[in-house]
């Protein structure tokens, strides 16, 4: 079974605070001063795909996690489609799709469908200890993105 690609960028985008109180945030939502962030992609399309609508700000904690705020923010981190990448400046990362495609700029709106699971190795096929890693830095739900 393929595992979802877990990106840990260093010195690129986003960069992750030694110490929270290392970490500001500035008007688009990100933390200043991040020097690495998660950004989950899945291995390979999926044959279905919940299909609940999402419509908000994507955010960067301090620890670098990709998340979800909105009218009812519930925090949970991102798992984009595959073939996603991220790129660009620390104030302005760019989700694109596959193709090239701006699916939206970190601390913008974002509109996509998909929907919560709050079992990432379930999701992607993660060893125990993946996934152990992945929630002890970003902790609660994962929403998977519907590409």
């Amino acid at each position: 079974m393929e595992r979802v690609r877990v990106w840990w960028k260093a010195a690129a985008p986003l960069v992750c605070c030694l110490a929270l109180g290392a970490c500001e945030s500035d008007p688009t939502g990100l933390p200043a001063r991040v020097e690495q962030y998660v950004f989950l992609t899945q291995p390979h399309d999926l044959n279905a795909y919940p299909d609940a609508l999402f419509e908000g700000v994507v955010t960067v904690d301090a620890a670098g996690c990709i998340r979800l705020t909105g009218p009812e923010p519930d925090n949970s981190t991102v798992v984009w489609p595959a073939g996603s990448t991220i790129e660009g400046a620390t104030h302005a990362p760019t989700v694109r799709d596959r193709h090239g495609a701006v699916i939206g700029v970190i601390g913008g709106t974002f509109r996509f469908g998909g929907g919560h699971t709050s079992n990432l190795a379930a999701i992607a096929g993660l060893t125990e200890a993946e996934a152990g890693e992945v929630l002890g830095r970003c902790p609660g739900n994962f929403w998977l993105v519907a590409p």
